[in-house]
């Protein structure tokens, strides 16, 4: 049996837009009895350092577009997957690599970008997903990935120091205190002074995530529209079954908006910039949580589970064995 490996515990993580997409890809593809779906959240299973992960006996093979790969070519589908040719493969294609390489960098402003829904929705899921020392270090490799990658497009956000990013409160980094017209060198000269310094750095972090919210917003439309223009406004883009582009979308625009996300504004953007598209989304996502309710997911095992004993054999074993390529995070 096919075992896909999945950031989550009792259920898929919404800080994974690619595992979310890999576990519809197939409970569509396959029957439910074909293939287990694991939340064992742990990314020494794939040779890059990424979820998700598919196992088929030795056989290992990670992320989306190569899971769909190697599944559509070694298994014959359960007709519920869109069958494509010719310009219809070339624009679905298109689609996958244009949401890798626009539509990400939105999926990661909202989750580790945006101060609000990291340090009180994203930062807090991985506690629940990796033991300690491991529940810090992850989630800083996505907040820098996350960071390069926004930057890349203008999107920043001043922070709160290297210590608010696992947990602990800290200073502000010296170049975002001058950011706030509050300088490394201003001396708090009593405690009135002090508590106006702080509330001062407080309000103009607020007006620089707003800045940059909207500036994440410009972007989105941007995407969003290519895509509309490319995928139509019929139910499914290709017929009258979903294709792995809009699979992928549609995990996306659902870890963007997750209804756990204490700054709902692309959310709510989605919803009411494109009202036709929110309603198909609606519906398209019952459908594929409606088969994924028929796949079993389960826990790792103990071999597979991140604890420390399997970081600590991970890491010894690396240092006997050459090291492979680790690519870029991908969500």
């Amino acid at each position: 049996m096919l075992e896909l490996h999945v950031w989550g515990d009792d259920s898929i993580s919404p800080i994974s837009p690619e595992s979310l997409a890999s576990a519809y890809f197939l409970a569509s593809h396959l029957a439910p009895a074909q293939f287990s779906i694991v939340t064992s959240s742990n990314t020494n299973l794939s040779p890059t350092g990424q979820l998700p992960v598919l196992r088929d006996d030795k056989r290992i093979v990670d992320g989306y577009t190569d899971i769909v790969a190697y599944v559509t070519q070694h298994y014959s589908a359960d007709a519920r997957i869109a069958e494509l040719t010719g310009e219809a493969t070339l624009l679905n294609d298109g689609v996958i690599a244009y949401i890798r390489d626009k539509l990400q960098y939105i999926t990661q402003f909202v989750l580790y970008i945006d101060s609000n829904n990291y340090t009180n929705f994203t930062r807090p899921l991985f506690q629940r997903y990796l033991p300690f020392p491991m529940m810090y270090n992850q989630p800083l490799k996505f907040y820098d990935a996350a960071e390069e990658a926004c930057e890349s497009i203008g999107l920043k956000v001043p922070n709160a120091g290297f210590l608010s990013h696992i947990g602990f409160v800290g200073d502000a980094r010296e170049e975002d205190m001058r950011e706030a017209d509050v300088g490394a060198d201003d001396v708090a000269l009593s405690q009135l002074h002090a508590t106006q310094m702080l509330k001062r750095k407080e309000e103009k972090s607020v007006l620089a995530n707003t800045a940059q919210m909207l500036r994440c917003l410009r972007f989105f439309k941007e995407y969003m529209d290519d895509i509309v223009l490319i995928l139509g406004a019929e139910k499914y883009a290709f017929g009258d079954k979903i294709s792995t582009c809009e699979i992928l979308l549609y995990a996306h625009l659902e870890c963007m908006s997750f209804p756990g996300l204490p700054n709902q504004a692309v959310g709510t953007y989605f919803e009411e910039k494109y009202p036709e598209l929110h309603q198909r989304f609606v519906v398209v996502k019952t459908e594929l949580d409606a088969r994924l309710r028929a796949v079993v997911v389960e826990r790792a095992s103990d071999e597979d589970a991140p604890t420390l004993v399997n970081e600590v054999r991970f890491v010894a074993g690396r240092l006997f064995t050459k090291p492979s390529a680790r690519n870029e995070v991908v969500l």
